[in-house]
């Protein structure tokens, strides 16, 4: 196991509540036309820092084509909004890349101890929700 602390987000917290951010929809997260909520499950690459792309930066028809142009799948872009982020206490931060400036983080460090594993999985399921009353973001024709 390394010494070294997982990593920050490169950016300040996310102030504008209302802004939205866009998360990917890999194929297998759809069901009958339904994303699920493993839309929003970490991986243990994740370091407890969920990318999304920054609706103030960009839209969600560009994260979508960077997302393919990059050579990842996508089927669909979902979003939440900060204040939904902050209301299940996962904050929202501007974590820009080299390659994208809209890179943001939802970040769920503070639940990624294994006694944390229902309130992962109740966040993901409340944020699902959340994605779900607003709806699909954009999918391609």
């Amino acid at each position: 196991m390394s010494d070294s602390a997982p990593p920050a987000p490169r950016g300040p917290l996310i102030a504008a509540k209302d802004d939205l951010l866009f998360r990917q929809v890999h194929p297998k997260y759809m069901n009958e036309g339904r994303f699920t909520p493993d839309v929003f499950l970490l991986s243990s690459s994740d370091y407890g820092l969920l990318s999304v792309a920054h609706a103030a930066k960009t839209s969600a028809e560009e994260a979508y084509h960077r997302h393919i142009n990059w050579g990842r799948a996508t089927v669909a872009v979902v979003a939440v909004s900060v204040s939904e982020c902050e209301e299940y206490a996962v904050p929202a931060y501007e974590d820009p890349t080299d390659d994208d400036a809209a890179h943001a983080v939802i970040d769920h460090r503070a639940f990624l101890a294994d006694d944390k594993k229902k309130e992962r999985r109740r966040i993901r399921e409340m944020l699902t929700l959340k994605a779900d009353e607003r709806g699909i973001a954009y999918r391609p024709e």
